[in-house]
């Protein structure tokens, strides 16, 4: 058998801000719950405040979250270096 080398990366997606569950004064975590996995997400605390202002500028907006695996511990999935991207969420008509 050949295995060759690969990365996952994980993608959920969010429509409301999550409260932190762990504030420091550089970073702010929290999780969100797909099935039976929870993701756990720290962003600093510049990166939070940005993902909060973009999702303001819409009156319905999807927040798409992606990264690496960091850890999975009891359920909980850690991404490393998290980023996100705020979309404006249209109606179908």
């Amino acid at each position: 058998m050949n295995i060759i080398d690969g990365k996952i990366e994980i993608v959920t997606k969010i429509s409301k801000i999550p409260e932190p569950f762990n504030e420091s004064n550089n970073e702010k975590s929290f999780l969100i719950n797909n099935n039976n996995y929870s993701i756990k997400v720290s962003f600093p605390n510049k990166t939070f405040t940005r993902m909060q202002e973009n999702a303001s500028k819409f009156e319905s907006w999807i927040c798409a979250i992606n990264g690496k695996i960091k850890n999975i511990e009891e359920n909980i999935i850690e991404l490393s270096e998290p980023t996100f991207q705020v979309f404006e969420n249209k109606k179908k008509k």
